[in-house]
């Protein structure tokens, strides 16, 4: 072999060796990605949309944290944590865990998992006549840390027993007071604020803003709570106002734009400021949730043709791309998503499971 054909021999060597070095960095940094190496630490605990399906499913930097079942005992439910695949699954108990909790409105910011729990006491009287039973809710708001530890109670039944959502967001969580007003205290529980006067508790918190509904200025005897408006105003309470005059029911936030369902059950968008307020699916849709590219909800497979076949469907933010993603055999009463992935219950044989569907 000549000179020049082992140098030609060698440089091929090299080239081919530096590709599979390459390929396998390649290789490496997808698996990394998937597992959100990458991604920065939440500052918004959950989504608005996911809050209001009571929140049982959260997500940060490639881990999903959710509420089920345990395996011990299905009238009992744990919080777990695994990968988006389900690997690497893992109970979360610290020491003072109940198993007769109902947990629900999981939000995960930098390294604490917060959380609502709601217990039913029953007092009995003690005197010698009939035994009055008295059913009262003993909901707290809890934290701990992503391993399990460090489990420490932050408001123990000072906020509105009726209400199942609270929102972290950054260094705040909020809340519905016992008055009804929407309050704000720091993430060790301190600093307790309210942050309206009216009574009339919110529909969700954003990164910058927060949504709530009110009545409407003037106020008849016909007024009743179907005329509730819905309202927007900083994080700090400030600048509140009327955003297009109506009640926007399931509403989340994407970008410039509140995605929401009107009186037909219609999926609209309208934005910030009022403006832009259009129909996007003229398609019944309930349990509206949303993530950063897609819009989640329920709708019937072909309502039209009286199949009422539940389906899991998406649609993009701008209305574009619409489809049923996944049948159902029976109405879920939850729907979340976790990285695009949709978290929901269905029912095998008479029984039910909770399942976490990618959609390719």
């Amino acid at each position: 072999m000549s000179s020049y054909e082992n140098t030609n021999s060698q440089r091929i060597r090299r080239i081919l060796f530096i590709l599979v070095i390459l390929a396998v960095i390649a290789l490496i940094i997808g698996i990394l990605n998937n597992r959100g190496t990458f991604e920065k630490k939440n500052i918004v605990g959950n989504s608005m949309g996911n809050i209001r399906n009571y929140g049982y499913a959260a997500y940060q930097k490639g881990w999903v944290y959710y509420v089920a079942p345990t395996d011990d005992d299905v009238n009992h439910v744990g919080l777990f944590v695994s990968r988006v695949d389900g690997n690497s699954k893992k109970q979360l108990k610290p020491e003072g865990w109940k198993d007769e909790w109902n947990v629900m409105s999981l939000n995960v910011v930098d390294d604490y998992i917060y959380f609502i729990t709601i217990q039913t006491n029953k007092a009995v009287s003690t005197d010698n006549a009939d035994a009055i039973n008295d059913d009262s809710i003993d909901n707290k708001i809890y934290r701990m840390k992503l391993d399990g530890s460090d489990l420490q109670l932050l408001n123990d039944n000072e906020f509105y027993n009726e209400s199942y959502g609270i929102y972290v967001v950054k260094d705040k969580i909020y809340y519905i007071g016992n008055d009804l007003n929407i309050y704000s205290m720091d993430l060790d529980g301190g600093n307790r604020t309210a942050l309206s006067n009216k009574k009339s508790g919110f529909l969700g918190v954003s990164e910058n803003y927060i949504l709530y509904n009110d009545y409407p200025e003037t106020i008849t005897e016909e007024t009743t709570n179907k005329d509730y408006i819905t309202y927007i105003m900083n994080l700090d309470g400030s600048d509140s106002h009327s955003i297009n005059g109506k009640k926007l029911t399931s509403a989340c936030i994407l970008g410039d734009y509140i995605f929401y369902t009107n009186e037909d059950k219609y999926l609209c968008k309208v934005k910030i400021d009022g403006s832009e307020d259009q129909v996007i699916v003229e398609k019944a849709t309930y349990n509206l949730t949303c993530s950063n590219n897609y819009l989640y909800f329920f709708t019937y497979k072909d309502e039209a043709k009286s199949d009422f076949t539940v389906c899991i469907s998406r649609v993009s933010p701008s209305g574009n791309n619409l489809n049923n993603i996944k049948e159902l055999s029976r109405y879920s009463q939850f729907l979340n998503v976790v990285n695009d992935s949709a978290f929901y219950m269905d029912s095998v044989d008479g029984h039910g499971y909770i399942y976490l569907y990618n959609h390719p």
